[in-house]
Formats: C-alpha cells, sequence, structure tokens
C-alpha cells in the first residue's frame, strides 16, 4: 500500500483473541518521512479510541526508516484497527511510504 495521507485500517472484529500483535514492513520509506501508527479500539466497530495498556500509557509504532516493526497488545475488548498519521514532510514528499501491515491475533 502507498501512503498518501493519513488513514485508518480495515477494523477486525477479535474479541475471541486474547493476544494480537501488529506487523508493518515497511518496505519503502523516503529521507525526512515519519509516520506515527496508533492502535484503536471499539466495543461496536463504529466509535473508536486510542488503545491505552495496563500502565496507562498510549501505545504507537513510529517509524522513520524501512524495516520491519512489530505491536504486541492484549486486553482490547472487542474490536481493533491501526490510525495513521503522517508527518506533514511525508505528504509533500514527491515519493510516497510503502507499506504492508499484517494481524497476527491468538487465542
Amino acid at each position: 500500500m502507498r501512503c498518501v495521507g493519513n488513514f485508518e485500517t480495515e477494523p477486525y472484529e477479535v474479541g475471541w483473541a486474547s493476544e494480537a500483535r501488529w506487523f508493518v514492513h515497511a518496505f519503502e520509506f523516503p529521507e525526512n518521512t515519519a509516520m506515527e501508527l496508533i492502535p484503536q479500539i471499539s466495543f461496536d466497530g463504529l466509535f473508536w479510541c486510542d488503545y491505552i495498556d495496563g500502565n496507562s500509557k498510549n501505545v504507537t509504532i513510529k517509524i522513520e526508516t524501512a524495516g520491519l516493526y512489530s505491536l504486541p497488545l492484549a486486553l482490547f475488548g472487542q474490536w481493533l484497527r491501526l490510525r495513521a498519521v503522517m508527518a506533514k514532510s511525508a505528504e509533500s514528499n514527491e515519493r510516497t511510504p510503502g507499506i504492508s501491515i499484517q494481524l497476527v491475533l491468538k487465542g
């Protein structure tokens, strides 16, 4: 997927799972580009809030270079998605970042 601006992934119904892990492969990431991926949770798949871990801290993936990134989650409820926030430099850059996002669930 090529990233031009902010976006959200499709929502996933994950109430049956006890563990989740996002894998993000940034296979092309131009210089002076940054992206923050924020996991979000929902009770119904319609209304969303940012995920906060058991220590009351926001959890994110910050991407500034190509590579493989991972984010484990627990105690997330019924629905999950990722929200991506692109830095302004990414939106104005001629080359757009290329990423692949996978969600792995374990019951």
